[in-house]
């Protein structure tokens, strides 16, 4: 994102349920990282659990909380999280 950087995030293994928004969802975790004042590394693992998260819901709006979006950010692929 600056001074020519790389960052490696996590990966994910999951079963999708629908992948519309899924961008839209990185995007609004990006922004949110931004205004947040989360450092880049951060902000784009935040961004991508927010989209692996949209990744696993019906429909347009990504309905999870910033909470679930940590837990996921945080642990990743050993995140549990009920629905």
């Amino acid at each position: 994102m600056s001074e020519g950087k790389f960052y490696e995030t996590t990966t994910y293994n999951m079963h999708v349920m629908e992948g519309v928004a899924a961008g839209d969802a990185f995007g609004a975790g990006l922004i949110h990282g931004l205004v947040s004042g989360f450092d880049e590394a951060k902000m784009i693992q935040f961004a991508l659990a927010a989209s692996v998260l949209k990744l696993t819901i019906t429909g347009d709006l990504n309905l999870v909380s910033e909470a679930e979006i940590n837990q996921v950010a945080q642990n990743g692929n050993g995140a549990r999280l009920s629905r």
